[in-house]
C-alpha cells in the first residue's frame, strides 16, 4: 500500500509533455493516506526521501502501475497542480478522477471513482497528504 499511495501522489494516451509529469520538491516527506473500497478501508503512512534530480514522476507510468490495463486518459493544469482521470479496462475495471496538488512544503491527492463491473460498481475514494519535513535527506 505504501508505494500505491506514493504512486497515487505522483499520479495524474497522448498528452502534452508538461502534463505527463510532476515534480515533488526534494527533501524528506512524511505522508499518510487512505483508500476506501466499498465498506473496506486501507491506510498507510510513512516517510519518503525525494532527492534532487530524482523527484520527477511520469504520471502515465504511475497510472499504469495501479494494474494491468490502467491508463491515464486525461490531465489538465489547475491552480497548484493537476486534475486527472484514469481508466482501467484490463483485469481490474474502473475509473478514477481527482486532483493532485503540490506546493513547496505540502502535497495532497483526492480522487473518487469505482471498480468492479459497470453494472455493479464498487465505490472507490482515495485521500492522501504529505508534508515536507526537511529540504535534505539523511
Amino acid at each position: 500500500m505504501r508505494r500505491s499511495i506514493l504512486a497515487l501522489l505522483a499520479v495524474v494516451s497522448a498528452l502534452p509533455a508538461a502534463a505527463e509529469s510532476i515534480t515533488i520538491p526534494p527533501g524528506l516527506w512524511a505522508y499518510s493516506g487512505t483508500a476506501q473500497l466499498g465498506a473496506g478501508q486501507m491506510s498507510d503512512s510513512g516517510e519518503e526521501c525525494f532527492r534532487s534530480g530524482e523527484s520527477t514522476y511520469s504520471l502515465k507510468s504511475a497510472a499504469q502501475s495501479i494494474a494491468d490495463g490502467c491508463d491515464l486518459t486525461s490531465t489538465s493544469q489547475i491552480e497548484g497542480g493537476i486534475a486527472f482521470e484514469i481508466a482501467c479496462t484490463g483485469g481490474v475495471k474502473g475509473e478514477l478522477s481527482g486532483e493532485f496538488l503540490v506546493g513547496e512544503t505540502t502535497a495532497s491527492l483526492t480522487a473518487a471513482g469505482w471498480t468492479g463491473v459497470p453494472e455493479a460498481p464498487i465505490p472507490l475514494t482515495v485521500a492522501a497528504t504529505a508534508a515536507r519535513l526537511d529540504t535534505a535527506c539523511e
